[in-house]
């Protein structure tokens, strides 16, 4: 599907309305909804508003059972080792699914779902590199009315709507900064079901606004793992792929772009703390790292961390992907990463420069930073998946100190 099929847009329906009256408990709530709770942000924000609110943390989840769907929480939570089993009793499982008509739920138990809730946090979505729109559609525009709708019931409660800054990746955006309020009218040349569906989704978005929904959309780049632990996302994702096949190759494509990437922690805190903070009530936010990194200085850092890695022509390179896929002990890694390559993902595609002066503004004074990328956060990352045994150890079998805090990337 191209991106100039997307218009005409999808409609909300009209005869979603909202009442004058914000909720009063939505400053200090007592009982909040959370899609993608099984997801790896999801997991992130569960464990964040666990600990930033004293709410009951009622979590759509596909599951047979309520002991089901909190089993998969807690695996979850637990693989990225933020399993916390005294907070257990504010989790509550809503059994449900985002790509059915009210949820899954039932028109009695919707209603009631909605008029019991102070505040929505709508992180679930289908996510996939290569899937249509067609096929994404029910789960992430869809699901997006039916929280809308929820959010109509009952008094007026606020909605936080996880989007993506890919919303931006079409023909208008490329080569200019992208100011945080401004909406991405144009989808022109946006490939990718995935991408798609989040520009639609926050059409529909702002066609709540103006009927009075507070709505706040947070939008996250490219998400990288906890700069504490250095725990990734199981489901592993492009650029992760990438190190780890470069790594085993000892290879990089030497190209002229820059990457972009955020903590797990920093993205989900920030996020967190903003939809709290009255003041940032209903605004866009770009959960992105401030500073940019060359792609050929990343492989600089990773190189003086030990490893023995040399930079070559990005054809010369993708030859070396292909081969490795049928022939490598890690052929797998290698075929999940040659299909990657192929796919609308872009990760070496020129993109725009996001904003983050509004998100930096509301952040102030909260004590919420985005870590940078620098030696540091590298060996981090690096020490996980070696502990993970996704990576070869480096040449004297462990990495090499980082150099002195303040070294960093950009």
């Amino acid at each position: 599907m191209k991106g100039d099929d997307l218009s005409p847009p999808v409609s909300l329906d009209p005869e979603i309305r909202f009442s004058a009256t914000m909720a009063e408990a939505c400053r200090a709530p007592q009982a909040v909804l959370l899609t993608g709770a099984t997801g790896f942000l999801g997991a992130y924000l569960l464990k964040e508003l666990l600990h930033q609110t004293q709410a009951r943390v009622h979590c759509l989840v596909r599951a047979q059972d309520g002991n089901a769907a909190l089993a998969r929480i807690r695996e979850g939570m637990a693989f990225y080792r933020i399993w916390d089993e005294t907070l257990a009793e504010r989790i509550v499982p809503v059994i449900g699914d985002l790509a059915s008509p009210r949820l899954g739920l039932g028109e009695e138990g919707f209603k009631a779902l909605g008029r019991g809730m102070d505040a929505l946090y709508h992180a679930g979505a289908q996510v996939n590199a290569v899937y249509p729109y067609a096929r994404l559609k029910a789960a992430n525009v869809s699901g997006t009315e039916e929280m809308i709708r929820l959010a109509s019931l009952g008094p007026a409660k606020p909605l936080h709507f996880v989007s993506t800054l890919a919303v931006y990746f079409g023909d208008e955006y490329q080569g200019r900064e992208v100011a945080e309020g401004e909406a991405p009218h144009s989808a022109q040349g946006l490939h990718g079901g995935y991408k798609q569906s989040k520009w639609v989704a926050e059409g529909l978005i702002r066609e709540a606004r103006q009927r009075g929904l507070s709505a706040t959309i947070h939008r996250p780049g490219r998400i990288m793992g906890d700069s504490g632990s250095g725990i990734m996302t199981r489901h592993g994702d492009l650029l992760t792929n990438l190190l780890q096949g470069c790594l085993h190759l000892g290879l990089y494509p030497r190209v002229e772009t820059r990457i972009n990437f955020a903590p797990i922690d920093y993205v989900s805190r920030a996020m967190v703390y903003l939809s709290l903070h009255p003041p940032a009530r209903g605004k866009d936010f770009h959960l992105h790292n401030p500073v940019s990194i060359h792609w050929n200085e990343l492989w600089e850092v990773i190189a003086s961390l030990g490893y023995s890695v040399k930079g070559v022509d990005y054809a010369q390179w993708r030859e070396c992907i292909q081969g490795q896929a049928g022939n490598s002990p890690e052929r797998r890694l290698f075929t999940i990463l040659h299909h990657l390559l192929r796919s609308p993902i872009q990760l070496f595609a020129e993109k725009p420069d996001f904003s983050v002066s509004m998100t930096a503004q509301q952040l102030a004074g909260s004590g919420i930073e985005c870590p940078p990328v620098d030696h540091r956060l590298m060996e981090v990352y690096l020490n996980y998946l070696l502990e993970q045994g996704y990576i070869p150890a480096p040449e004297g079998g462990a990495l090499k100190a980082p150099l002195p805090t303040g070294e960093g990337l950009g």
